[in-house]
């Protein structure tokens, strides 16, 4: 491993509740908007998607999603507002319970996996014809196909370049490369050559496209071409010390170079202990593929990621469903990461550029963040709630001043959050807090 250690405290990052309770401006609230009603979705959800290029916030439902425009939920959102509840939100219906929600490349699709019984689909959305038919009873559904027959999809991730390609994960271990023909409603399938005995659990695209990273049951991680699906994939990073029994159950590429990598138990061997951390490591493809080892090519970071216990719901079954959500901002050399059982809000970065960079967790001052997950809380219920995504909102305008008597801060960027409780009583809430 490098000689820096996993963590390093910093002082240049602060975060602040965006939602100004009061005319001032002084009264900071990460709250959006507060919502009510069962969701029973699973636990590994992942239901937020922000598209920066038309404005669009869309997050899932316990039966589909809604989606509403970024710029009327900042106004609503101003000191003095009436919040995000002000907003106008349109709801769409899904043929089940969503489990993922992804934009494509350019934004004008959205992906949804959606989960009814043993069945799982794919559904495509006509994110243009939705907000041109808003209000009207068109359907923006494009196609609707079932995946990797009885296996199921457990995941789904657009390329970054290509607006018809993405790549599914199935419950077996299949990568599935999808190339959507939204014109007439086809999908074409490829299955990914991975070495012998090796099961896809996560997977990531490469910031050109051109590659797919694989993270595997075994805790290794896959190099797979876009071009050539057919070929066999490279071992790009044996199992790495000290995660024994660990999959690879995140692959987040963070910048040109660098992919964050999350290690877990899996579900059933977590329900033993529950209480057990997840892990992060940043990969270096670069140092990696010229034959690096671990200890030169994975970074060791300090995830913070305090696991709670959190009761399976009806739709987990017997499992004890955890995942890893990350959004990254590379010019900032920056990636947050949050987990579905915990209220710990992780910062990963590297202070140093170029071919010198070291990827650490960075612990911030307790009075100046990270936030934690906040409590639920509606008339006598309060419940703890986890995060089911995160999303960046480069749109903001809003001013802070962030010490007193000195020049206000344009805020850029808002991570956004969906938040779902536990229990019978499942609520869902949409939060978000500004970067400095």
């Amino acid at each position: 491993m490098p000689s820096d250690d996993p963590e390093i405290e910093v002082d240049f990052l602060r975060f602040f509740g965006l939602r100004s309770a009061d005319t001032e401006g002084e009264d900071k609230d990460a709250n959006v908007l507060v919502g009510t009603g069962s969701l029973g979705l699973r636990a590994d959800a992942s239901l937020l998607a922000v598209s920066n290029r038309f404005g669009l916030l869309f997050a899932g439902t316990a039966n589909g999603f809604r989606w509403a425009s970024l710029k009327e939920l900042r106004e609503h959102c101003k000191p003095g507002g009436e919040g995000g509840a002000a907003a106008t939100f349109h709801a769409v219906s899904c043929a089940g319970k969503p489990l993922c929600l992804r934009l494509n490349a350019d934004d004008s699709l959205l992906a949804t996996i959606v989960v009814s019984g043993s069945e799982h689909k794919l559904e495509v959305y006509d994110v243009i014809g939705m907000v041109q038919g808003a209000g009207s009873s068109s359907s923006p559904l494009l196609m609707s196909q079932g995946l990797t027959e009885a296996a199921g999809a457990i995941d789904i991730q657009t390329s970054p370049t290509d607006p018809h390609s993405a790549v599914t994960i199935s419950a077996v271990g299949d990568a599935i490369l999808l190339c959507i023909h939204s014109n007439d409603g086809g999908i074409n399938q490829l299955k990914l050559a991975l070495p012998m005995n090796s099961l896809a659990r996560s997977v990531g695209w490469s910031t050109s496209g051109a590659n797919l990273f694989v993270g595997c049951t075994d805790g290794s991680v896959v190099r797979c071409s876009v071009t050539a699906p057919s070929t066999e994939g490279e071992r790009l990073l044996a199992p790495p010390s000290g995660l024994d029994n660990h999959e690879v159950t995140l692959v987040s590429t963070i910048s040109e170079r660098f992919v964050l990598l999350g290690y877990d138990l899996p579900d059933v061997l977590r329900k033993e202990d529950p209480y057990t951390e997840p892990a992060v490591r940043v990969l270096d493809v670069k140092a990696a593929g010229d034959g690096a080892g671990e200890e030169v090519a994975l970074h060791e970071c300090a995830a913070g990621l305090f696991a709670g216990v959190r009761e399976p719901g009806e739709a987990d079954g017997e499992l004890a469903r955890r995942r890893l959500h990350c959004a990254s901002l590379p010019a900032w050399r920056l990636a947050v990461v949050c987990s579905s059982d915990s209220d710990a809000v992780s910062c990963i970065g590297s202070r140093k550029g170029g071919e010198t960079q070291r990827w650490q967790k960075w612990t911030l001052p307790d009075e100046e963040g990270p936030p934690s997950v906040p409590t639920f809380e509606l008339g006598d219920v309060f419940e703890d709630q986890y995060i089911m995504g995160l999303g960046f909102d480069f749109g903001n305008e809003e001013q802070l001043v962030v010490v007193a008597g000195e020049h206000e801060i344009v805020m850029i960027p808002v991570l956004m959050s969906i938040l779902q409780s536990r229990g019978i009583f499942e609520a869902h809430r949409r939060g978000s807090w500004t970067l400095l």
